[in-house]
């Protein structure tokens, strides 16, 4: 018997492994010698096709005897084909999980996906892969993302406290953010205004920022010093023209 851990021996078992892979997925040729010591050659299904063919049709088994054709065979073949099944499930499942080559997993994942008609399972495998897409992108790319200095139309909030993740200490920021890929997000109630609704968001809060009252500084002569509300910094002019900017940045403008 060939010794398992003799690397020597490595060429032998990789030429036993295709041929033993070939015999199962491949038409099998053999030679036949007829009475005249004449050669031809025949070439027969491989295997698992048989193995198939057996489950499907049933074998030669019965038919001299007048029994139903092929029953005992075909009984077998499902049960064998069944186990072969979840054998090469298997196989291929650890084959895949021993080679470390992310490039070769998703390229075989891919190719295997490609030839499936179920649309759900297509579809989870593109979720997957779009998931991966993402995370990277994000991480050598990230978004440039912009602030409008006005209150959230939805939850009125100006500032909102959030994680400085350089320092590790809470700071404030302002509640909306603008990313060129998915629009304005509010980061104290969450809603979302995509891309292709930055317009309208422009005009609503032109909208608010005309209707409050402007308060006059101590030089207008009230006697107080000027205070403007949280989340109400800047003026009209700049919150259009960052919402513009941005407007323009997810339409294909210089990130």
């Amino acid at each position: 018997m060939t010794d398992v851990t003799d690397p020597k021996n490595l060429r032998q078992w990789q030429t036993e492994l295709a041929a033993l892979a070939a015999k199962l997925t491949d038409p099998i040729t053999l030679k036949v010698i007829r009475d005249d010591m004449t050669t031809t050659t025949h070439t027969k299904p491989s295997l698992l096709e048989q193995l198939r063919q057996a489950h499907a049709h049933g074998g030669e088994t019965g038919k001299a005897s007048g029994s139903s054709p092929g029953a005992p065979i075909r009984v077998a073949a499902a049960d064998l084909q069944r186990n072969l099944d979840r054998q090469a499930a298997t196989l291929h499942f650890n084959v895949l999980v021993q080679d470390a080559d992310a490039v070769s997993r998703i390229r075989a994942a891919a190719g295997i996906a490609g030839r499936w008609a179920d649309i759900n399972r297509v579809a989870s495998t593109v979720f997957e892969l779009r998931y991966m897409v993402e995370r990277i992108e994000e991480l050598l790319d990230p978004p440039r993302r912009l602030h409008i200095a006005a209150a959230c139309p939805a939850c009125g909030q100006g500032m909102v406290w959030r994680l400085d993740p350089s320092t590790g200490e809470l700071v404030q920021a302002p509640a909306l953010a603008l990313d060129a890929r998915t629009g304005c997000t509010c980061l104290g109630c969450g809603q979302v205004w995509g891309p292709e609704n930055l317009e309208f968001l422009q005009g609503v809060l032109t909208v608010e920022q005309a209707r409050r009252p402007r308060l006059r500084s101590s030089a207008e002569g009230n006697g107080h010093r000027s205070e403007v509300p949280t989340g109400a910094t800047g003026n009209d002019d700049q919150v259009a023209a960052r919402c513009a900017a941005d407007d323009t940045e997810t339409h294909g403008g210089t990130r």
